[in-house]
């Protein structure tokens, strides 16, 4: 028996952690003061057996993940320079943060090998967009019915 909001905050929190190696240590230190503040709640919640299994989880689900990331080009893509493109109806930059959009698009082979779709487009061009990237992922990834 596992308690799922312990295994993910320790998942999430480890892999972050882990992957975002670039991250500014003020925001490792939010996301580690963040699992530790959600963990503290959930083991009063729970019996202290099921919270200590349940933390192991998460931890080796999170290095099963980092493993994974390791090995699929994860670091050789990381933090890769971007230029957005420019034109009518693209994406420009706006206040506060001046972020670009972004979803993942699923290539045939494999949800691993993704890239990047502007999406400020007309509303009825984002709702499609997102049909047919579901649709290519779950072709390739199987849902639990």
């Amino acid at each position: 028996l596992y308690d799922s909001p312990t295994v993910a905050n320790n998942a999430v929190a480890t892999v972050m952690t882990t992957i975002f190696t670039n991250a500014p240590d003020s925001i490792r230190n939010e996301i580690t003061s963040l699992r530790d503040t959600r963990n503290v709640t959930r083991q009063a919640a729970v019996a202290a057996e099921v919270y200590d299994r349940s933390v192991q989880l998460g931890l080796q689900m999170a290095n099963s993940i980092a493993t994974w990331a390791a090995s699929d080009g994860y670091t050789e893509y990381n933090n890769c320079a971007y230029t957005p493109p420019v034109g009518e109806g693209l994406w420009v930059p706006t206040p506060p943060a001046f972020a670009a959009p972004f979803a993942l698009s699923c290539s045939n082979e494999t949800a691993a090998h993704c890239s990047v779709i502007q999406l400020h487009r007309p509303r009825s061009q984002r709702i499609r967009l997102r049909c047919i990237i579901r649709k290519r992922c779950s072709s390739i990834i199987p849902r639990k019915r």
